[in-house]
């Protein structure tokens, strides 16, 4: 981590969403952020953040996308040392007892959580993965239908097919989104093919969802 991000004055909001990003799914939004702990990140805070190189915060569409940078997840880290306030280290305590299952399982740090503490569904990770992913491809354009072949590569390094491709199938048959095949089979390309997720026998090779 820099010498200036070390020395960076954080407010309360400024450092609850740093560490919601540390233990969330990857790129976040300021919805995303509401919904799983009550705030979002905007104004003089986003930008206090933004300039310190804690984060990298881009208008997506009509929406900011939040990520950690390596010098907020420094930041974080430096919550271990002795001088940190005792929130942060319950919650580094917390990581500290977790770590031998986060070594043994594809699982990233919320899913883990989730999982352990709450019993919580992993289908909702990847859901979210699932439409920040479209939200990218579909350059923010609600409801607006994009080939697999662009989204998955959009999708968190690392995440298992067979659960992303189940995911998608749940969603499907829960109307959050919506699965067509490519109509032309003469602009089916091999990538379009080998993205393509079989339902009742037929291949879909594009996504919609609407996106809030």
């Amino acid at each position: 981590m820099t010498d200036s991000g070390s020395r960076v004055e954080l407010n309360g909001t400024q450092r609850a969403v740093l560490f919601a990003l540390l233990t969330g799914p990857g790129e976040q939004t300021n919805r995303e952020l509401r919904q799983r702990v009550g705030l979002g990140l905007t104004g003089r805070d986003r930008l206090g953040l933004k300039n310190a190189g804690l984060i990298e915060s881009e208008m997506v569409g009509n929406a900011y996308v939040h990520t950690l940078s390596p010098d907020g997840a420094d930041h974080c880290l430096a919550a271990l040392d002795p001088g940190a306030g005792p929130a942060e280290r319950v919650l580094f305590a917390l990581i500290a007892d977790l770590s031998e299952h986060l070594n043994s399982t594809d699982y990233v740090l919320a899913k883990a959580v989730r999982t352990i503490l709450h019993g919580g569904s992993i289908q909702y990770d990847l859901e979210t993965h699932i439409g920040t992913a479209y939200s990218q491809a579909a350059d923010g354009r609600s409801e607006s239908f994009v080939r697999l072949t662009e989204l998955r590569p959009l999708l968190p390094r690392g995440l298992d097919r067979g659960a992303v491709d189940e995911a998608l199938r749940q969603m499907y048959r829960d109307h959050k989104i919506n699965l067509v095949p490519i109509a032309d089979n003469a602009s089916i390309t091999a990538d379009d093919r080998a993205a393509a997720l079989d339902i009742g026998g037929e291949e879909k090779h594009r996504i919609s969802m609407q996106r809030s």
